[in-house]
């Protein structure tokens, strides 16, 4: 197989194995606040004044913020650091051995070699599960440490694993990889486990990334909402291949969204109509 592949991977793709949406999230953000008085006051060294201060502002901004995705409130907050942080811990505590996922998309694209080199992947969550399984997995054909170069993770990830190599570029910002790790937060360190760091480049997308979705043939969205701010971030300096294929699930969602969907991509976006085993059905049209 010859054709470039890109999967741009969203918060639906990840729920199979149990992480939690956006809606979710954002509430599970809320009672992780009620928890971190003494976080905050190692970090930071505040008077109990000063946290509750802190707290009611950040409980108001995220009750009230208009952008839907969690990425774009942490995107346009100054104090990055504490929010990124919640995050990190509450999207830690999800990771463990998952096992008997009725829509296990990613067995399924370990299991497609020799396509996996033609195959990059876009993921905007700040999950794991792909470097967690293509490194753990007893499937010698998904112990490819190459294919890892292929994953991306724009809105940031949380920290390398302890079996992950320690020689990736950590210079780079973003690009095809694992990326920068933002790592200065001074006395906040000691406040937490330094495995739970976030990037700090929320929200920003390289000329590696767009060069990788205009070459590719194929599109497909596994798990994706469908922002129209996420859209037109990605998609805004890209020529698509006249002859590219677009393919996205689209589980429990509105006629009226999935109409939009499809408008956004001059109708070229095929949606994929499965609620059992959405993303495996969708990857399926690798080879077609």
């Amino acid at each position: 197989m010859n054709n470039k592949t890109t999967i741009i991977v969203g918060a639906g793709a990840s729920q199979p194995y149990g992480y939690p949406l956006g809606k979710e999230l954002t509430h599970l953000i809320l009672e992780q606040l009620n928890t971190t008085d003494s976080v905050i006051n190692t970090a930071f060294n505040w008077d109990q004044s000063t946290i509750d201060k802190f707290k009611c502002d950040f409980e108001k901004d995220l009750k009230n913020d208009d952008l839907l995705t969690i990425d774009k409130f942490l995107s346009k907050r100054a104090d990055q650091s504490f929010p990124s942080t919640l995050v990190a811990t509450i999207i830690s505590s999800y990771e463990k051995n998952h096992q008997n996922i009725t829509d296990d998309w990613i067995k399924y694209l370990s299991q497609l070699s020799p396509e996996l080199k033609n195959i990059k992947i876009i993921s905007l969550n700040y999950d794991r599960l792909l470097e967690d399984y293509f490194y753990k997995c007893q499937d010698p054909r998904s112990k490819n440490k190459d294919f890892l170069k292929n994953i991306s993770h724009p809105h940031g990830r949380l920290h390398r694993l302890n079996f992950e190599p320690e020689n990736e570029d950590k210079t780079q910002n973003i690009g095809i990889g694992y990326g920068h790790l933002h790592s200065s937060w001074g006395k906040y360190l000691s406040a937490i486990d330094s495995k739970l760091l976030l990037k700090n480049d929320i929200i920003n997308y390289s000329e590696t990334i767009n060069s990788t979705i205009s070459e590719s043939s194929k599109i497909i969205f596994l798990g994706f909402d469908y922002h129209d701010d996420i859209l037109n971030k990605i998609f805004k300096d890209i020529i698509l291949n006249s002859e590219v294929k677009i393919y996205g699930t689209a589980v429990k969602m509105s006629v009226n969204k999935k109409s939009k969907a499809k408008s956004f991509f001059n109708n070229k976006l095929t949606i994929v109509e499965s609620d059992i085993t959405p993303n495996i059905c969708a990857l399926k049209f690798i080879n077609r």
